[in-house]
């Protein structure tokens, strides 16, 4: 496990958050990316020991920097169909954002809205893929967008934080929003984005992420950091964001400000994100209901059939 101060683990207590699994064991990848993996883990176990201030700088670094996704040819065609906008958006005190809008699209001429928000390393249109024509059919309007530093929206690094501002921002520009549908660190910010004003009348969590330093861990057990690079890896996570922070954001405790119904899925299987932590969520969050799967893992939960009906069903109130 990381290594976690005290005053974290007061805070934890005060707050009601209940204990994390333990980080999932690393991958082992095989060929080119086996090898670019175990130089990363090699940097780490070498360097870290002899010079973990710089070593943990660089891990940060690493930790809120996206892959981006590329849009498959049929995301591309989703999107063609749609009406582009921008939104504004100058990113959050947390992690540097160039400023700049970011890309969204609409689908539909009338009806309520459906905002899709997509998680860490996917992006709108993929989002977008399973969803778009079951509710186009059921008479809504549907808005997604990418996050900052995802799909074809600006910057390098992003955030909870981040996410969370982008959502409210496209709210705030396609006006009231009937539903939203959010998979993995998406969901997450969703409950964040209520906390500071966002307006809904259902949601769906589709795979949520709980506990955000679940996701520090996890990338502590990935890299292998030493204990010396973890502490100093930390420190600086705590410089940016506070300990009460990290506890207050997560789904164990953020979740028993929503009001509104809400549906959540989650794999049982689920090798990236704890099926614990959508059942601590559902725990504290009083509307809301569970629906366990099996064999679906992390991303395919999207596209399974009986998840898309059920979520159908249940934004349109049957």
């Amino acid at each position: 496990m990381a290594v976690i101060t005290d005053t974290l683990s007061a805070i934890e207590q005060t707050e009601g958050s209940v204990p994390r699994p333990k980080p999932f064991p690393a991958p082992k990848p095989g060929g080119s990316a086996g090898l670019v993996l175990g130089g990363i883990q090699t940097l780490f176990q070498v360097g870290g020991r002899l010079a973990p201030g710089p070593l943990a700088g660089y891990a940060v670094k690493m930790y809120f920097t996206p892959r981006r996704k590329k849009s498959s040819a049929k995301e591309d065609k989703l999107t063609e169909r749609a009406t582009a906008f921008s939104v504004p958006f100058k990113g959050n005190q947390f992690v540097p954002h160039p400023g700049g809008d970011l890309s969204a699209w609409m689908w539909g001429e009338s009806g309520p809205i459906v905002l899709l928000v997509h998680g860490w390393e996917t992006n709108g249109a993929w989002m977008a893929a399973p969803f778009l024509n079951p509710l186009l059919g059921a008479g809504f309007r549907v808005v997604t967008f990418d996050m900052p530093a995802h799909g074809t929206s600006p910057g390098k690094y992003a955030d909870l934080m981040d996410f969370a501002s982008a959502i409210q921002a496209v709210a705030a520009s396609v006006g009231e929003i009937h539903s939203i549908i959010a998979h993995s660190l998406g969901a997450a910010a969703v409950t964040v984005a209520i906390g500071n004003g966002l307006q809904v009348s259902r949601l769906v969590y589709i795979a949520p992420v709980c506990w955000i330093l679940s996701l520090t861990e996890q990338f502590c057990e990935v890299f292998k950091l030493p204990p010396s690079t973890q502490r100093a890896f930390y420190r600086r996570m705590f410089d940016t964001y506070t300990e009460a922070a990290f506890v207050r954001t997560s789904g164990d405790v953020a979740s028993r400000q929503i009001k509104a119904p809400g549906l959540i899925f989650h794999d049982k299987g689920d090798s990236r994100i704890h099926y614990e932590g959508a059942e601590a969520i559902h725990a504290q969050w009083l509307q809301s209901e569970l629906v366990t799967t099996e064999g679906l893992d992390h991303r395919e939960i999207t596209r399974n059939r009986s998840v898309i009906k059920r979520t159908i069903q249940f934004v349109t109130g049957k």
